[in-house]
Formats: structure tokens, sequence, C-alpha cells
């Protein structure tokens, strides 16, 4: 059953939603595969820019434990612009969905928090603070873990970029 077609996209599943937008798997008739397609509103033009933010943030990181970004685009959608981000899909689903419906051995404990590490050393490496690591943003994959979200992302330097919106309440120790 198909959701709606957004471009060569076709939404099959809502896969999660966040503070800045929805998450779906989409079949991508292009390239005849399934990817994730961030949707994100962007009702002001002016809000356009600032939205690719985070996909330009994702190309920036490009890592083995990042999800890999695929492409960004503009799509009007019921007359309103949004910004779409077309990422790898990750079918194993989140550590958020992975302690809640089973059991996770110490040593997949550790591959998990390494994967992640190398992540964001990476990240921080190229002058990028994640600022919203928690499970739900960590993707299981076969060969371990990959961080993903990075719609709360700062760029360190004289003109930071990304959100300024963040979590007060447990700002990370980045």
């Amino acid at each position: 059953m198909s959701l709606g077609q957004i471009g060569k996209y076709e939404l099959l599943k809502h896969l999660g939603n966040g503070a800045f937008g929805d998450v779906f798997l989409a079949h991508d008739h292009a390239l005849n595969t399934q990817k994730a397609i961030k949707i994100l509103n962007a009702p002001n033009p002016n809000e356009v820019m600032h939205k690719l933010e985070e996909a330009q943030i994702l190309h920036k990181c490009m890592h083995k434990n990042i999800v890999r970004i695929n492409e960004a685009n503009v799509f009007q959608i019921n007359s309103t612009s949004h910004v779409v981000i077309d990422m790898e899909y990750l079918p194993d689903g989140s550590l958020e969905n992975s302690i809640q419906t089973s059991r996770i051995s110490i040593h997949s404990v550790l591959r998990i928090i390494i994967d992640c590490l190398f992540a964001l050393e990476h990240a921080h490496i190229n002058g990028i603070l994640h600022r919203d690591v928690k499970p739900a943003n960590i993707m299981l994959c076969n060969l371990g873990a990959k961080l993903s979200d990075f719609g709360l992302a700062t760029v360190l330097g004289v003109q930071a970029a990304g959100s300024p919106r963040g979590y007060t309440t447990h700002l990370p120790p980045e």
C-alpha cells in the first residue's frame, strides 16, 4: 500500500518522526531500491536553506558509522515547500526499538558504543557536534551501528550552522 508519491519516491511506510520532520520508508523508482527519506516542512521560503543544513552536515560527515545521505531536494507538497533528505534505509531499526523488543548482549552493546564513538570522533574532527545522541538516533545494521538524525547538530567555528534549538535539560557532554 502506498502512502503517496513525492517525485521519484513512493512512500511505503511511516518509520518515525521527531520535532522537525517525519521519516518514511520509500521506494526510489529511478534506482529501483528502498530508501529512508526524511521530510522537513519549510513553509517559509527563507527556511529552505536552513532546513538543508542537516543534509549538508550529513554530507560533510560521511563515515561508515554515520547514516549515509544520498541526496537532498526541495519538493512542493500541497503548495508548501518541503526539504526531502534521501538516506540509506537500515531495516534493523534503532537501538531504542531493539531495547524495547529484545535483549541485547554485552558484546553487542560494546560494539554499538564503539561504533557511535567512531562516528562522534569523525564528526568532531570535521567540526560538527551532534547534540542529540540517544538510542532512537542510533541505527542498527548487520555490521554494527550508525549514528543518525543530525537535525540538532551544529557546526563549530566562526559561522555556526545547524539548529540553535536543543534540549536544555540534558545537554550532551560534547
